[in-house]
């Protein structure tokens, strides 16, 4: 008799939930997404456009663009102290945002001697993330999600 009641009590349950799961909601009430507006390509800034280099007091950005597409940017900050740093990264542009965002930086530190000698060359990390936009103005804007930095270089 118990097994009777607690099978009944557990097949009210299932039905129970599995109707107000399979309840189909009313397709006039959903949100209806509108097309957005088409990008007109006059306005777009060619890619090849920002290939180049860029610099200002404290570092210099060597933008390339790779046989696959994928843009390449090397930085490189002014020596101080007898070390500089260099960052190697790389993504895709994107037209629309003339954006290239990236999770692949090296950064690598390099120390010199008091002539002006490397002496030594150190990786201080790999995958660093961020962000270089382009400006329309030619302008590049390096935001360094993992150094926590955001500097803006003008195009040479």
């Amino acid at each position: 008799m118990k097994k009777a009641i607690s099978l009944l009590i557990c097949a009210a349950l299932c039905v129970c939930i599995f109707s107000g799961c399979s309840k189909i909601g009313d397709a006039s009430k959903d949100v209806k997404l509108k097309p957005t507006e088409p990008v007109n390509a006059e306005d777009l800034i060619p890619e090849n456009e920002f290939i180049g280099t860029y610099k200002n007091k404290d570092y210099t950005a060597t933008v390339e663009k790779n046989e696959d597409g994928v843009f390449t940017v090397s930085i490189k900050s002014a020596v101080k102290d007898n070390k500089n740093a260099e960052w190697t990264l790389s993504g895709y542009f994107s037209s629309e945002t003339y954006r290239i965002n990236y999770t692949d930086a090296v950064k690598t530190v390099i120390t010199y001697d008091r002539n002006g000698k490397e002496t030594e060359r150190k990786n201080e990390y790999e995958n660093g993330m961020g962000r270089i936009q382009f400006t329309s103005d030619g302008d590049l804007i390096w935001n360094n999600s993992l150094d926590s930095f955001k500097t803006q270089l003008k195009k040479q």
